[in-house]
C-alpha cells in the first residue's frame, strides 16, 4: 500500500501538466455550452436588425471559441516548448471576452419590466404611463387602449396582440402613419413598421 502511494505522489510532472491542459480544455467546452444556452434565452428579445446582427456575430464568436479549443492539442512527448499553454492563454482570453460580451447583450436585451405571460402590458407597466417618459394621454382610445402623444407629436398605444415579455407599443407619426413599434422600455424598432397602416383621422 505504501509503495502505491509513493508511486502516485511521484508521478511524472508532464502527467500533471497534461491533466491540467485537458481540464482547461473541458472548461472551454463548458463555457461554449453555457454561452449557447444564454444566447437562446435572449434571442427572442432581439427585434431590430442591428440587435439580430449582433447576436449573429456573437454566435460566430462562440463557434470560433469552440473551434480554437478543438484545435488545441497537448504534445505527444515532453518538451521544453510551452507554446501549447501559451495558445491556450489566448483561447482563454477569447473566452473572457465572450463572457463579458454575453453580459452586455443580456443587459441590453433582457426585458427590465416583468409583464405576466398571459396578458399584454398595462399602460402603467410601460414607459407611456409609468412617469419615466414624456407622454400625455390624448383622451382617445383604439381597441380599448389609451392613445398617447409625445412632445414631437408621435402617437402611441399598447398593442393587445402581444403578451408578456413580447408586449409592445405601436408607434404612429403625427399624421397617423405607422412608423414602427417600441418596447415597453422605450426602445424604438423601425423594423416593426407596417406599410399602408394608418390611424383613423378621428384618432389624431
Amino acid at each position: 500500500m505504501s509503495e502505491s502511494r509513493v508511486l502516485v505522489h511521484n508521478k511524472p510532472a508532464h502527467l500533471d501538466e497534461e491533466a491540467a491542459f485537458r481540464s482547461r480544455k473541458d472548461g472551454i467546452y463548458e463555457t461554449v455550452q453555457e454561452l449557447g444556452e444564454r444566447l437562446e434565452k435572449i434571442r427572442s428579445h432581439a427585434t431590430t436588425d442591428a440587435q439580430k446582427a449582433a447576436l449573429k456575430r456573437f454566435e460566430n464568436d462562440i463557434r470560433t471559441l469552440e473551434q480554437q479549443a478543438n484545435g488545441a492539442t497537448y504534445p505527444s512527448r515532453l518538451t521544453d516548448d510551452d507554446s501549447n499553454f501559451d495558445s491556450f492563454d489566448r483561447i482563454e482570453t477569447l473566452e473572457t471576452r465572450a463572457l463579458k460580451r454575453m453580459e452586455a447583450l443580456e443587459k441590453e436585451l433582457t426585458p427590465k419590466r416583468k409583464i405576466p405571460a398571459d396578458r399584454p402590458a398595462r399602460d402603467h407597466e410601460t414607459i407611456l404611463a409609468d412617469g419615466t417618459g414624456s407622454f400625455t394621454r390624448t383622451g382617445k382610445t383604439f381597441q380599448g387602449r389609451q392613445i398617447y402623444r409625445d412632445e414631437g407629436g408621435r402617437l402611441y398605444y399598447v398593442d393587445n396582440l402581444h403578451e408578456g415579455a413580447a408586449s409592445e407599443i405601436e408607434v404612429f407619426s403625427s399624421t397617423g402613419k405607422h412608423v414602427g413599434t417600441m418596447s415597453v422600455d422605450g426602445v424604438f424598432n423601425p423594423d416593426g413598421k407596417v406599410d399602408g397602416r394608418y390611424l383613423n383621422k378621428d384618432l389624431l
